[in-house]
């Protein structure tokens, strides 16, 4: 659906109403209007003999949120979190050197990150 054939006042609504995603990101994707929708029903992980997991989160990500990140790396055995203070959907290769250089540490020499740590 090409946004030059919809009306002024959708298109305004659906850039107020889209938030982060922006009316672009609405507008290209109609497919999902059919959609059910309503309260989300929260998943735990069960992943029982897993080694220590990475899981690294980027605070500026809305596609997905860190509270998420937070709470999947608490449900891993031995998970671990890596936040970077930043936009955009992941971190790895192309944030900055702090967050290449800790997941290259663990996955080259299991190398753990500490509690707390970010980036």
């Amino acid at each position: 659906m090409a946004s030059s054939c919809i009306d002024a006042e959708v298109l305004d609504r659906a850039h107020r109403e889209s938030d982060v995603f922006g009316s672009s990101s609405v507008l290209s994707q109609p497919d999902c209007r059919n959609w059910p929708s309503g309260p989300l029903k929260p998943h735990r992980v069960k992943a029982d003999g897993l080694p220590p997991v990475l899981v690294v989160s980027t605070t500026g990500d809305a596609a997905t949120p860190h509270e998420d990140a937070k709470s999947l790396a608490s449900q891993l055995p031995g998970g671990m979190l890596l936040t970077y203070r930043g936009l955009g959907h992941t971190a790895y290769g192309r944030s900055d050197t702090c967050v290449t250089d800790a997941v290259d540490a663990y996955l080259g020499e299991l190398k753990p990150v500490q509690p707390g740590a970010s980036c």
